[in-house]
């Protein structure tokens, strides 16, 4: 398993995307083999690698919070928002309470990330960052 990089610069918000391919957003969140993570600062986008999530999913139909979840939580742990094709109710509310936000998004990856930047979620996102 990938471990995070380090923390992006205060003006960047670092993005995970749950995709098999690179090209589009086609992984639930619980069972995405692989993350793409990109850094996002104003119009810019950056890719900063490539995660293989090897914990086997958590199974989406268990109580979220057993280990294989936490192993994705800790994976993605420096980003602040993840976007994926389907994410359960219970999985965004993990997220949530670790400061991380998601969107369920059916699109190529370059798409998704250009509609959170149009939407202004990441720039809500950093500015709850600065009042932190």
């Amino acid at each position: 398993m990938s471990e995070p990089a380090a923390s992006p610069p205060a003006t960047t918000v670092r993005v995970a995307v749950a995709t098999s391919t690179g090209e589009r957003v086609d992984g639930h969140f619980a069972t995405a083999a692989f993350f793409d993570v990109y850094d996002i600062n104003g119009t810019s986008i950056e890719k900063v690698g490539r995660r293989e999530n090897l914990s086997g999913g958590c199974g989406c139909h268990d109580e979220h919070g057993g280990s294989a979840f936490e192993q994705i939580i800790k994976l993605i742990s420096d980003c602040r928002f993840i976007v994926a094709l389907r994410i359960g109710n219970g999985a965004v509310s993990w997220l949530v309470d670790r400061g991380i936000r998601a969107a369920q998004i059916d699109d190529t990856v370059e798409n998704a990330l250009q509609s959170l930047i149009k939407s202004g979620k990441l720039r809500t996102l950093l500015r709850r960052q600065e009042q932190n």
